[in-house]
């Protein structure tokens, strides 16, 4: 299939449509796509949708003060120069799960407390205008309720590349044919699929422990070291194409 290639300009940002009429996209959309991917919309801060960025925001807050302990907890204690100290720096988990960080540092505990307290009480105090106009909050309904364009941002040029599904799936398709990915008939019903997944992820988790265990035994690595870069939990990326 020929690809013809029209790539609108604006101010900022590039817009590149594949086998598609500039003509045939509405203007509104056109005029959106062209603020580029890297344009932050304003988030609905309102109702539920403003409690549930809060408790995202909290969240990431409580990852980093497990950060922050663990390095506290390190930084307190007098370094011993070898391999299984370094790696327990580097990473603070004995096993396939994660312990919890001490908290024993009462002044750093006191300072997450007042920093989350006062974020949230800022957060809860503001307000968020939306950065769109009215048409273009109706051109980006339009776009996500759209089945007949895809648009994704292209990896090196940060841009819109914005084409028919039908040519995306056929593209997809067609990459897909590379013998680098394995074709597998999968069960028909979603939970069948499910346990078809788990079980061969489980399956090629254990040949590559199994492969890393080997590497251990042959250089007399301890077994501290095989824990920290052993796979857990690992998750299988999979593609359903119809």
């Amino acid at each position: 299939m020929d690809e013809t290639v029209i790539t609108i300009q604006s101010a900022e940002q590039k817009v590149t449509y594949i086998n598609i009429d500039d003509n045939s996209v509405p203007e509104g959309q056109t005029d959106l796509l062209a603020l580029g991917p890297g344009y932050a919309v304003a988030p609905n801060f309102k109702g539920k949708n403003k409690e549930q960025l809060i408790q995202e925001i909290c969240d990431r807050i409580a990852e980093m003060a497990i950060r922050l302990r663990w390095n506290t907890h390190f930084t307190e204690r007098p370094s011993v120069p070898t391999l299984t100290q370094h790696l327990k720096q580097i990473s603070p988990f004995d096993k396939k799960y994660t312990k919890p960080p001490p908290t024993e540092n009462l002044d750093l505990e006191n300072r997450l407390i007042q920093f989350q307290d006062t974020v949230k009480k800022i957060l809860r105090n503001t307000s968020v205008a939306s950065n769109l106009s009215r048409s273009q909050r109706t051109a980006l309904k339009e776009l996500r309720d759209s089945d007949d364009l895809h648009i994704s941002v292209a990896d090196k040029t940060a841009e819109f590349v914005v084409m028919n599904t039908a040519d995306h799936v056929l593209a997809t398709k067609r990459h897909f044919d590379d013998t680098s990915y394995k074709k597998l008939e999968m069960p028909p019903s979603e939970k069948e699929r499910a346990k078809f997944i788990l079980k061969l992820t489980q399956s090629l988790e254990s040949k590559v422990n199994s492969a890393w265990r080997d590497i251990c035994r042959r250089r007399n690595l301890p077994d501290k070291v095989y824990d920290l870069f052993a796979s857990y939990h690992t998750s299988l990326p999979t593609a359903t194409l119809r």
